[in-house]
This record gives C-alpha cells, structure tokens and sequence, in this order.
C-alpha cells in the first residue's frame, strides 16, 4: 500500500513552558495528504472539523495539580504525524482511536523528559496515562497487570501510573513536574515513601491475589462525542 502520509502539525504561540506560568493561545493545524487516496477513512470517518475539535480538547485536557504536559505516530517538538496507513487498515471504531493517538500525542509535546534522561518507558507511559485518563484508550493494549517491568512503556507503564496515581492525588502530575530538568527512580521514593520496584512488586502482586486483569475503560464513554 503507498503511503498516505496524514500529517498533523501543532503549532503553538506563546506558550508557557513552567509550572508556575499559564498557558496562552495555542494555534492547531491539520495538513491532509491522503486527497488523492480512493475513499480514505480519514476524511469519511474522521475529518477536518473533529480532527481540530480533538487537537484542542486534547491540548486543553487537565489532570487533578496538572503542572504541564506538555509505527503509529511519531512527534518532533511541537509537531506530530499520524500514520495514516494505520487508520485505513484500522480494525474497528478508527475515530476513537484517531482520538486516542492525539491525546498520546499531545501529552508528548507538553511532558517533560529530565533533560532526555528519563526512560522512553516512562515517557511513552505517561503520555498513554493521560490517554487513559482522557478516556480514550486503545482496544488493543494489554491487561491491567501485564508486563514484566515498570518501565516497560505505553499501556503497561500507564495501568502502573494509574495504580500509583491512587496512592497520591495528582502523582503523575508532581512526578512530570520534577522531571524538568533530570530524572531519578529517586522521584517515586520522594513521592510515595516506597521505592518504584517495590511499587511495581505491589502493583503485580495486587493483581496476581485478584486475578482483576481488566481492560480499559470503553472508548465510548470518551470526552468528545
């Protein structure tokens, strides 16, 4: 199949890149490359109206404290591509997932990354929590409790911030904002009083005890309509 090369560009003016700055006017853009492609699915499906609803509700999503947040799609500053050959061959609700991948992606404009010290896992973990967060997770990540390390990435690392997140309110949150300028498996300690291997230890187990290895909220009961 030739690729389409749907390309979703952010642009942002004047914004505030500090926790203790407000963010001003953010300006988003979709360029479609995908015209000259037989009934595309971005266009019949998709489209221009909810693709720049979805960018900015996704820019504008705030968790509890939020302190800046910052293959399928990739992203380069305050730009990202959607790979559109993933969305014709998408297999189900491809506007839900359409959705799904801004949100992961806008989280990764805005996240901090310790300088690109911090683990890829971590980072790609982060951007899926606020994903999940959003209500917009993806059919096919795995099961809660899944994984072999907490860094593992995506919907693995993300289900672990999210049992975190229920120890201390606004978690993932406090935890990006430290990650400003390093980052250290220090941070959870600090955060948590326990260490983020015995955090995992405890996450896996309280599944393992249960046997609750539960898939995601539907993507139906989403933000947008």
């Amino acid at each position: 199949m030739r690729p389409l090369k749907l390309f979703l560009l952010f642009t942002f003016v004047l914004v505030a890149l500090k926790p203790t700055q407000a963010a001003r006017d953010i300006i988003c853009e979709v360029l479609d490359n995908t015209s000259e492609t037989l009934d595309p699915r971005f266009g019949d499906e998709i489209g221009f109206g909810y693709a720049l609803e979805a960018l900015s509700d996704a820019s504008d999503f705030q968790l509890p404290r939020q302190r800046i947040f910052p293959t399928i799609a990739t992203n380069n500053g305050s730009q990202f591509r959607v790979n559109a050959d993933y969305l014709q061959a998408y297999v189900g609700d491809v506007k839900a997932e359409f959705t799904g991948i801004v949100f992961h992606e806008s989280a990764r404009v805005w996240q901090w990354t310790g300088n690109d010290t911090a683990p890829i896992g971590l980072i790609t973990g982060i951007a899926d929590y606020i994903r999940l967060r959003a209500r917009w997770p993806s059919k096919y990540w795995p099961l809660r409790g899944s994984g072999c390390r907490w860094d593992d990435g995506y919907a693995v690392t993300a289900y672990f911030l999210e049992f975190c997140s229920r120890k201390r309110r606004g978690f993932v949150s406090d935890l990006n904002a430290m990650m400003e300028n390093s980052d250290s498996d220090s941070f959870f300690a600090i955060l948590l009083a326990q260490s983020v291997d015995e955090l995992w230890k405890e996450y896996i187990m309280s599944h393992n005890e249960t046997d609750d290895l539960e898939p995601a909220i539907a993507p139906e009961h989403g933000v947008l309509n």
